[in-house]
């Protein structure tokens, strides 16, 4: 199949006709700008192949509707098997069909047009009506139904030749009955066997449970009937009531026992406390007579030692003075060194200050220029791209003028003597021997014979100079006053003055940048900052008072005064701490002293004489000891006592037994009536069970749920033996997967080579490239860039359209917008397959990318005006 033409009317932006003429059937191209409608060509294309002319789907014929409104109407004369048809249809509103034969006479309408087409389509391209790359489009091609069929005759057969297949559908239609497809989770039949299986097991395991709980009932009768009996006893009870009575008493003894300890214990403590309290005074007083001796002794060595550091103060104090005085000579002599090292640092601060006002100065002038330059710059409107496409709408203008005048006839002017002047153009009369070309269309008047009109035979092309004549002039006039200029030159001129104003410009921008690298302002703050700097002017005159020096002796001078201030201050500071501290020591034997004659005189007075310190020990020493005596007597008492004392652990144990005793009586009274109840209820249950016959029924539901155990068994070994059948199947089309892709592969291969060389592609499920491998690398699709995807793309179109060729049943192949990724070597490899892929059928590219296609060759076509017939 060839297509020769494609018209359209009323679809989408074409609310009138337009038709795409002249298609060569090999390699045609229509290159042109964005929306001018090349996609729009190929959805009416697709539409009237693929949809019959009574379809309304809004997501199909639904698209090619007009915003102006009316019925999409779609034209396509094209070739099949060596026959020319053209054919017509009408969507939507008026929905018509029509299909002839060019060659002949024949003619089919509305549903006959529908089924003719279908048949010379089937008869030429195998069902396959086009081949296409939609814009953008980086998905791998799918293999559709005819074309998958192709392949497979292409290859011949596979295994035996297709019963394989058809016994493994048989096979996966059969297993479907029983599992799904995927996880193989039971259905049908088998999914009721399990059901079923599951719901007899359900009652049988109810039976067994009620059987069990019967069985469990007639033991717990047992068992109460047992324990009833044994409660009942008269020789338990009495057992019960003596250990009542045996914890009560033990309770009662031990409780006595902790009385009388605890008050043994309480004596005990009172006896000790006197002790205590004797034995303390007695200490006390012999503490305090020690320390009335000890405090005789010590006066008189405190006395001494204050002496000495009375002395030593005094030498200390005249050094410290001494040392002091140095220091202030020393201070004087760092001041005056301070003072002539300022003058000179101020003396340099001065000079930097005047050069960096100059600085300043000059950086503001030259701002003031470059504000001027900017302000010129940004007012001229002749700009090197206005002026470019002035120049360049001149040049077309003079190209077009030169072209249309060697091409315009002449008209020459000659009188007859007498009548010069008859002649008139517009009004005006012609001079004799006037001659002019003539471009457009012209009216002579000869005064009292009449008018004559000439109007030059201009073609379609002249037609074209024109109006590009008009555009380029409009063009220019335009890019004129945009600048305000009045000619050319003069804009030459001014973007001449433009280009010089900048030059100019950047060189005082470098001077002001060398003046100010860092900005005008940070230039005046520094030139502020050294002015706050600078001495005032006393400050000044003290400096200029100063004999000359240079930095480096006034530096010297200043760190000799300072060494020797930090000398005397160091020794200065020494002889002042050694002084502090005599002082301190002093005042500490001092409070010493005061501290030990107001201890003694209070002592005196506390002790009195010794005659009655020696009465008082004497005293204080009995009363000590009889207090010890009587602690230590009590003290055996309470360890005796203490001895047979229970402890709180002993106590509690004994109040626990008593209870657990009489616990045990109420639960023994409370488990009879119990029991009673429970044999009572167990026996009624028991007479239930025999009854309902209990035991029957569960042999019964157990041999149900066998039988239906044995049907599930049954159909799982069925599923499992269609299971490794079908693997076994899958297996052997795994193993035939080479033979089937070899179509594909052997024809994308001299493509592959163009684009990508010694490259070749793994293809997967129908028939799409999923691996593309390169030397030892092997990528996936999916981490192709988004250009190879797009050329890979592209490639397997070929090879589906090459295959269709070999077969004798030639498709077109359509790329809209394609190809946007590639860069300029791929773009040029692809022209390449395309010209060669077009030596074997139809390619026909629509491109907005002009100037990149301009290599690709091929018959370049344009859109032109048509009107339905």
């Amino acid at each position: 199949m060839k297509i020769r033409a494609i018209r359209l009317q009323e679809v989408r932006r074409f609310s009138t006709g337009v038709a795409l003429e002249g298609l060569s059937g090999g390699l045609d191209v229509l290159a042109g700008p964005n929306e001018a409608g090349k996609s729009t060509l190929l959805a009416g294309l697709r539409m009237a192949l693929t949809e019959k002319h009574s379809a309304k789907g809004a997501k199909t014929v639904g698209t090619l509707k007009s915003a102006s409104g009316g019925a999409p109407l779609v034209e396509i004369e094209f070739e099949a098997d060596g026959k020319a048809y053209r054919l017509r249809k009408r969507f939507l509103s008026g929905a018509m069909a029509e299909l002839r034969d060019l060659g002949g006479t024949q003619v089919w309408r509305n549903a006959d047009a529908d089924g003719k087409l279908d048949e010379v389509l089937a008869a030429s391209n195998n069902g396959a009506a086009l081949v296409w790359v939609d814009q953008g489009d980086f998905s791998v091609p799918e293999a559709n139904t005819p074309l998958q069929s192709l392949i497979e005759a292409e290859a011949k057969s596979v295994s035996d030749g297709g019963a394989a297949r058809r016994i493994r559908m048989l096979l996966d239609t059969e297993l479907k009955t029983y599992v799904t497809t995927g996880r193989a989770q039971a259905t049908g039949l088998y999914l009721g066997a399990q059901k079923a299986l599951a719901e007899a097991q359900a009652r049988s395991d109810a039976a067994n449970l009620r059987r069990g709980a019967a069985q469990d009932r007639l033991q717990k009768l047992q068992q109460a009937s047992a324990d009833l009996a044994t409660l009942l006893l008269p020789e338990t009870a009495d057992r019960r009531h003596r250990a009542v009575l045996d914890a009560q008493a033990a309770l009662d003894q031990a409780r006595a026992a902790r009385t009388l300890a605890d008050q043994a214990a309480a004596k005990e403590a009172l006896a000790k406390e006197k002790h205590l309290r004797a034995a303390d005074a007695l200490q006390a007083f012999t503490t305090r007579t020690a320390e009335l001796a000890t405090i005789e002794i010590s006066r008189a060595e405190i006395q001494v030692k204050s002496n000495l550091l009375t002395d030593q103060i005094n030498t200390a104090t005249a050094a410290q003075a001494e040392l002091a005085a140095a220091l202030a000579l020393a201070a004087g002599e760092l001041q005056a060194a301070d003072v002539a090292l300022a003058g000179v640092h101020a003396a340099q601060r001065a000079a930097v200050f005047a050069a960096m006002q100059t600085r300043a100065a000059n950086a503001d002038a030259l701002a003031v220029q470059l504000r001027a330059l900017d302000t010129a710059i940004a007012a001229e409107t002749a700009t090197a791209e206005r002026v470019g496409a002035v120049r360049k709408a001149s040049a077309e203008i003079d190209r077009i003028e030169a072209r249309l005048l060697a091409i315009s006839p002449d008209v020459s002017i000659a009188y007859l003597p007498g009548a010069e002047g008859r002649i008139a153009r517009d009004g005006v009369p012609i001079a004799a021997d006037t001659s002019w070309p003539v471009r457009a269309r012209v009216e002579l008047e000869i005064a009292g014979v009449g008018r004559i009109t000439i109007t030059p035979g201009l073609t379609e092309a002249d037609a074209t100079n024109e109006a590009r004549l008009v555009t380029a002039t409009t063009a220019r006039d335009r890019g004129l006053a945009a600048m305000g200029a009045t000619s050319l030159d003069e804009a030459d001129a001014r973007l001449h003055a433009h280009g010089e104003r900048l030059s100019t410009r950047a060189g005082l921008d470098g001077q002001l940048r060398s003046l100010a690298p860092d900005g005008i302002a940070v230039l005046h703050d520094e030139v502020a900052a050294l002015q706050r700097e600078l001495p005032s002017s006393d400050a000044h005159a003290a400096t200029l008072a100063t004999p000359a020096l240079t930095l480096a002796s006034a530096t010297a001078q200043r760190t000799a005064a300072a060494l020797r201030h930090a000398a005397a201050q160091r020794a200065e500071s020494a002889a002042r701490e050694a002084l502090q501290g005599l002082n301190l020591k002093a005042s500490a034997v001092s409070a010493e002293l005061k501290s030990n004659a107001a201890r003694h005189t209070e002592l005196s007075a506390a002790l009195r004489d010794p005659a009655w310190r020696t009465s008082q020990l004497a005293g204080l020493t009995s009363d000590a000891e009889a207090t010890r005596t009587a602690h230590q007597a009590a003290a055996q008492d309470l360890a005796v006592l203490r001895a047979s004392r229970p402890d709180d652990e002993r106590l509690q144990s004994l109040i626990t037994a008593l209870a657990a005793t009489e616990r045990a009586e109420q639960q023994a009274v409370g488990a009879v009536t119990a029991l009673r109840g429970t044999v009572h209820h167990l026996q009624g249950e028991l007479t239930r069970d025999q009854d309902e016959d209990i035991e029957a029924e569960a042999e019964a539901l157990a041999a149900a749920a066998d039988t239906a155990r044995d049907a599930v068994a049954v159909m799982a070994r069925d599923v499992a033996a269609m299971q490794r059948l079908a693997e076994a199947f899958a297996a052997e089309e795994a193993a035939n997967k080479t033979t089937l892709f070899r179509p594909v592969l052997d024809r994308i291969a001299p493509y592959l080579a163009m684009v990508l060389p010694g490259a070749t592609l793994d293809l997967g499920a129908a028939f799409a490239p999923v691996q593309l491998n390169r030397d030892t690398a092997a990528d996936p699709m999916v981490r192709l860039s988004q250009g190879t995807q797009e050329q890979i793309a592209v490639l397997a179109r070929l090879a589906f359209a090459r295959l269709l060729s070999d077969r004798g049943q030639q498709t077109p192949l359509i790329l809209d917008d394609a190809l946007v990724y590639a860069d300029d070597q791929r773009i040029e490899a692809m022209f390449g397959a395309l010209r060669l892929a077009s030596t074997h059928h139809q390619v026909i590219v629509l491109t907005c990318r002009e100037r990149t296609f301009e290599s690709l060759g091929g018959t370049r076509l344009r859109l032109m005006p048509w009107t339905a017939g």
